[in-house]
């Protein structure tokens, strides 16, 4: 029997999600088991999961999955290359894995395999630091530099595909078959309710601006019963606004070299980190101080979080 590996961050359990247990199950078996990773408290984009980790396993559960594993914060908080290494190694831990299905804007693992094998190549260092040398973003450099080995290299420009990558990456003689759903409804972090599956960004801005019933109708059934009781509970929506005050006081304790020790590269990020944090008055205030063209936002707030937390570097 099949055993398919799942991958997410379940914030908050979508229709998305539910359909891809489905479709594993119609390409893999109607008995195929459904192990999923899921990140815990916090989460990749560098903010606190919108409900607790244990309502949040158990509706997955409850809306098909047959176990959830937790993906340890270390892994949670890190780059797509991070989160994807992490995930896979516990799912390859497990023995029990065969598949591993995820969302994917092109729909198809080869391309991805090839990424991945280029990506792993001798030819890459090389071809990265000519990028770089341009002075654009890392994100936008490691696109252009594979694009010159690969002519699929233009997955890096599509955040489920970019992923999808990274797991191939992860997976390089581990014995289990990627296995790329095309991604239905809304794009990754779009406003927008396509094929009537919104994502998760957009539901988590509809919890966060009072419009509950109308993000809780976009979710999966069992989500929108575990959110709720949450809530009554006085635990969701979680948000990083709600505690930030504890945050800055935790950044404003730490010295130059504390930020200096999280690796943050070669043009002095972590000491525009430690003056920020020194005189910001909000986390939105820091981040825009900080903010430079080479580090999407979402590395800077994952970074936030690692100081406060007292992570090792990413």
């Amino acid at each position: 029997m099949a055993a398919a590996g799942i991958i997410t961050e379940y914030n908050p359990l979508h229709m998305g999600h539910v359909h891809l247990m489905a479709e594993a199950r119609r390409l893999l078996g109607p008995e195929t088991g459904i192990l999923c990773v899921m990140s815990g408290n916090y989460v990749q984009r560098g903010d606190f999961a919108i409900a607790g980790k244990h309502a949040r396993a158990a509706a997955a559960v409850r809306s098909g999955a047959d176990l959830v594993l937790e993906l340890p914060v270390p892994w949670a908080l890190s780059s797509a290359e991070g989160f994807a290494a992490g995930a896979v190694e516990i799912l390859k831990a497990t023995g029990a894995v065969s598949h591993l299905v995820f969302g994917s804007e092109g729909g198809d693992a080869a391309p991805l395999v090839r990424c991945a094998e280029a990506l792993c190549s001798g030819a890459f260092p090389e071809a990265l630091r000519e990028e770089l040398k341009k002075g654009d973003s890392f994100p936008a450099a490691r696109q252009r530099a594979l694009l010159g080995l690969v002519p699929e290299g233009d997955a890096l420009s599509r955040p489920n595909d970019t992923l999808g990558v990274e797991y191939c990456k992860a997976l390089r003689g581990s014995g289990i078959q990627p296995v790329a759903v095309l991604r239905r409804g809304a794009a990754h972090d779009g406003a927008d309710v396509g094929d009537g599956i919104a994502s998760a960004s957009a539901i988590r801005a509809l919890l966060r601006q009072g419009e509950e019933e109308a993000a809780l109708g976009l979710c999966a059934p069992a989500m929108a019963e575990a959110y709720r009781i949450e809530r009554e509970a006085g635990r969701a929506p979680a948000s990083l606004e709600r505690c930030e005050r504890a945050i800055l006081a935790r950044l404003r304790f730490l010295e130059e070299a504390d930020w200096a020790a999280l690796e943050l590269g070669n043009e002095g990020l972590y000491r525009r980190f430690f003056r920020s944090s020194r005189s910001a008055a909000s986390l939105a205030e820091l981040l825009e101080t900080v903010k430079t063209k080479r580090y999407p936002m979402a590395r800077l707030r994952r970074t936030v979080f690692r100081a406060y937390l007292g992570l090792p570097p990413a």
